[in-house]
């Protein structure tokens, strides 16, 4: 990088400028794998839970909006949650 009177202000930084000329690219030649980043969590997939909590415990986790749902479904589990848990009003359930 230059500047206006054409100093080179990498070199004046003390580093070496790596221009398109030299072959040299910025990038490092090696990539360093950080060991922490297998303890990174992974986001489990909530289908999978949802299935699971069905399967083994007979719980189901239905959203109103899934699209895999036609009318009449959608409108039995509103019911259903709105008998047990009464009506939801802007965004809070009245019990």
């Amino acid at each position: 990088m230059t500047n206006s009177s054409g100093t080179n202000l990498d070199r004046v930084a003390g580093r070496a400028a790596a221009s398109p000329r030299d072959g040299a690219s910025s990038a490092p030649s090696h990539h360093y794998r950080c060991p922490l980043g297998r303890l990174q969590p992974t986001r489990p997939d909530v289908d999978v839970i949802k299935r699971d909590g069905w399967r083994d415990q007979g719980i189901l986790v239905v959203s109103l909006d899934d699209e895999r749902l036609d009318w009449t479904e959608r409108e039995l589990v509103k019911r259903i949650g709105e008998r047990l848990y009464g009506r939801k009003e802007d965004g809070h359930v009245e019990r």
